[in-house]
Order: C-alpha cells, then structure tokens, then sequence
C-alpha cells in the first residue's frame, strides 16, 4: 500500500508561518488507523517544508520525500518506487523531532514587530550538533537502493600561499547490490578557537556514480576562505590556521572515517584595549613580552595575583580578569602611565 501525503495548499502560503511541523491531523489519524493492518506500508511525501515523522515512522515500511517535484511528480514517484531509477538526494536541511527543537524557537516571532536572531551561528545542523539533540534525520541524510562504503582517507595540507588549504581523498566503494550514486561529504572540526565555532562545519563534497562493487577514488579541495569565520573584533574574515579534525561520510550525523590535521593560516593579532582580558595581554606576540618586562623591571607580580597565576586551577580566573582590573590589585606594579602608554602602542600595532 502506498500512501501519498504531505501539506495542503493552505500550510504553504507567502507571507505567514507555520505553526506546527506535524502532517495535518486528518493524516495523522489515517496513519494511526493503518497501523494494525499487515500490509506493508510506503509513505510518498509530497511537502514543500518539512515535516517530522517521529510519530509515526515506526508504524511504516518505507517513506520517500519527493518534495515539491513539479508537472513531472507522477513520474518521479513511479520511477523511485518501481525501482526503475535509484535515488541518490540528500537532505539540505535537519528534521527535527519536535518544532521546539529548532533553533529559533525562542526568540521568533518575537515581539513588537523586532525579532531577536538568538541563534547566532547556530543555526541548522549546527545547533542540533552544538546542543547534542536527536533529530529525525539529519542533514545529508538520504537513503538509496545500495551501500557505500568509505576507506583510505588522507589529507593533503597546502602551503599558505594556495588557495586551497587542504585536500581530501579517499576511497568509495559501492558494496550493494545496485548501481547507484553517493554523495560524499566533508566536515570539518576547528581546534583553534580564534572565535567560536560549532563542532561541525560542511566544507566540501563530491558526488560520485558506481556501478555495484566498483570502487573510485574521490578527491575534496577545500578553500582556504572557507576555513574563515567572521570575527566581530577585527571586522572580517580570518583564519589563523591550526589545528583540524577532518571528518567524512554519508551525512552529518553519518560520518565514517576521520583525520587529524594542523593547517596554515594568517597570524591573527586581536586589537587590545584595557578591557582585553590579562591573558590577551600575556600571550600577545609584541605587547606580552613588553608587559612582563615592566613587571621584571619592578621586581615582578607579588600577592594573590602571584598565588593564583602560579597555580594551575586558579590562574584561569587571573587570565580571563580584563587588563584594568588586574591592575587595580595589590602586587600589580602597574600605573596609570603604563596603561595609557600600553593601550597608545596596541593601538599603533592595528593594520591601517
């Protein structure tokens, strides 16, 4: 038995909402009376946003989301379901299990005509994946009438001055029993922590067509400028280089063979001011050695401050304090000429 459902006309409109992610209800209620019947069951979706199965996808044999496929649906449908054509998509956004669950769930619609964009960077598979939360199928997810298997990843770093950063290859092999194609993805995790970024970031991918038990080489060259987030203090781009774990697989939540990587980048040197934490300060390439020398010249850091950044729990509080702050502690031999004359050369430091 093959049941067509998805969204009426009227869950689709411009210019307004939805307020549910469930099929409507008259759906739901035929899925819920089907469910004894021992005839197995397929679900052709038809929707042009998503819907969640979590309800009921247990209750059936199969569900194929077509979409919204056009003037050529019927065929679509029939061809899929016959077996005549394997299908080879992958889901360009997460279904979640519940709208709760979505990332903008708090801040929209907002109110008093503003709306409050919360999520920040983490939107889509990002929030799911920073927040650990089961979804109903991932980003990247699709199934298909075969199997593949990943094996052989090695990773390539390039000299800073390429454009490409790196490049990925490794080995596909269609190990079922159907010709089919694969859509390899490639996910990157940023160890440096310049800014903050989300455990997973998609940074490439490549489709590939095997016949049954063939096996290709598949070749992924990420971009340097892709590797780049946006950085709030300096008002652009950057990539700093540094440490990478560089996964792949089938979909976000589907990876199957990683790699350690430490990649090249443009040193990054953050402006500071006085409200720059004692870390920044300590650990700046010019402006680090130049405080510690004014505390050597003064006979050093003595008192608490002393205790705390000579002690392995406690020196994290003494870093993360703002510059300004420190120095208003006893033991600090920092005046307030020091502090005009510090924040007058990092200011001189910033690129014109």
């Amino acid at each position: 038995m093959v049941l067509f459902l998805g969204l009426p006309d009227e869950y689709e409109v411009e210019g307004t909402d939805r307020k549910t992610i469930d099929l409507p209800a008259n759906q739901l209620a035929l899925l819920d009376a089907l469910k004894a019947t021992p005839v197995k069951t397929v679900v052709a979706l038809s929707n042009g946003s998503v819907v969640t199965t979590a309800a009921w996808r247990g209750s059936v044999n199969a569900i194929v989301e077509f979409w919204l496929t056009g003037q050529a649906h019927g065929e679509t449908v029939a061809d899929i379901l016959l077996g005549d054509v394997n299908p080879g998509g992958k889901l360009a956004e997460t279904i979640p299990l519940r709208l709760q669950d979505t990332p903008a769930y708090l801040n929209f619609p907002g109110e008093d005509q503003h709306v409050l964009y919360g999520e920040s960077i983490y939107v889509g598979y990002r929030s799911y994946d920073a927040r650990q939360i089961e979804v109903d199928f991932p980003f990247g997810h699709g199934l298909s009438y075969t199997r593949f298997a990943y094996t052989d990843l090695t990773i390539e770093p390039r000299a800073l001055s390429d454009e490409i950063a790196f490049i990925a290859r490794l080995t596909v092999t269609n190990v079922g029993e159907r010709s089919g194609s694969e859509v390899v993805q490639l996910y990157v995790d940023d160890h440096a922590h310049l800014v903050t970024t989300p455990p997973l970031e998609l940074r490439g991918w490549a489709k590939v067509a095997l016949d049954a038990g063939q096996s290709s080489s598949v070749e992924i060259a990420v971009l340097r400028k892709h590797l780049a987030h946006w950085s709030t203090e300096l008002s652009g781009w950057a990539y700093a280089g540094g440490p990478l774990t560089i996964h792949v697989g089938s979909s976000s939540r589907d990876l199957r063979v990683s790699k350690a990587a430490t990649i090249e980048g443009e040193p990054v040197v953050k402006p500071l001011t006085l409200w720059s934490t004692f870390g920044e300060w300590l650990d700046h390439p010019v402006l680090g050695p130049r405080l510690k020398g004014i505390f050597e010249e003064r006979g050093g850091l003595k008192g608490r401050i002393n205790d705390l950044l000579s002690d392995k729990a406690g020196q994290g509080s003494v870093r993360s304090s703002p510059l300004v702050s420190i120095a208003e502690f006893p033991g600090v031999p920092l005046q307030p000429d020091d502090l005009a004359m510090l924040t007058a050369e990092a200011t001189a430091l910033i690129p014109k």
